[in-house]
């Protein structure tokens, strides 16, 4: 895209295209991430489950829907820290372009 005259709308669009194409992506790459992270923090939680006593016989409902909304949460939180991560490595690397396109090459 670099070749493409600046001001020619067609190299606008080109430009437009390939940055939809980036945020289409992402999710798709980051997919096996989050998949194997989320497993990995339900594990520990449920560990941390199963070595603490029950402290009634009688497992209340709103118990379990607040320790669904707290793994959500953790889910939700964990993900977006993700995202900035690898947003402050992109922005923080120089020329991370031409390293990600040499790393992407040799694949």
């Amino acid at each position: 895209t670099l070749n493409l005259p600046p001001h020619n709308v067609a190299a606008r669009w080109v430009k437009s295209a390939l940055c939809v194409g980036l945020y289409l992506t992402y999710p798709v790459m980051m997919f096996p991430i989050w998949n194997i992270s989320d497993a990995y923090v339900l594990k520990q939680q449920q560990q941390q489950q199963q070595q603490q006593p029950p402290s009634n016989n009688n497992i209340n409902h709103a118990d379990n829907n607040n320790n669904d909304t707290a793994v959500q949460r953790q889910r939700i939180l964990f993900r977006t820290l993700l995202v900035v991560l690898s947003a402050l490595v992109a922005y923080a690397v120089p020329n991370f372009g031409e390293f990600l396109s040499l790393v992407g090459s040799s694949i």
